[in-house]
């Protein structure tokens, strides 16, 4: 985690910017609106609530996934196959936020360099996990550069 906080505070990671979406078709735009509607996964529990609200039939659908594939937004998870846009990625990452806000919080708001270890364990994530939530945070403008330190810009701590 200390690791982790010199590298945000050096700026070493990218951050992540809202960009404009890639140019989907239409087929894959619908694909992805079902998708993201049924919980972010295929699998064999979700895949026909899938197409039928895709309105895609088979050849539509395989042409759909297949440019999803090609822009690398699905990717093989225990589950099935994870999407991997904002949306999905927002939801994903809502109990790693909501962890580490309150941990933070806890810390006056703020994550020190020798408060790392401690918002870690107070959060209860996994560093990767707390990796990923703490560099969408920045990019979000929930977590901020304050000198050495990260501030906290959320409810309560504004």
């Amino acid at each position: 985690m200390l690791r982790m906080f010199h590298l945000l505070l050096a700026g070493s990671l990218i951050a992540l910017v809202a960009v404009p979406a890639l140019a989907h078709s239409p087929e894959a735009q619908k694909l992805i609106a079902a998708i993201e509607a049924n919980g972010c996964v295929i699998s064999e529990e979700t895949g026909a609530a899938i197409q039928k609200a895709s309105g895609l039939n088979d050849t539509e659908g395989k042409a759909a996934a297949q440019e999803l594939m090609s822009e690398d937004l699905v990717e093989e998870g225990d589950d099935g196959l994870l999407l991997r846009t904002p949306a999905c990625l927002t939801a994903e990452l809502a109990p790693a936020v909501a962890a580490l806000t309150v941990a933070i919080r806890a810390k006056d708001c703020r994550m020190t360099r020798d408060g790392s270890e401690d918002i870690l364990e107070h959060s209860g994530l996994r560093s990767g996990a707390a990796e990923e939530a703490l560099e969408w945070m920045m990019s979000q403008g929930q977590l901020v550069k304050d000198g050495e330190d990260l501030q906290l810009k959320t409810e309560g701590c504004l």
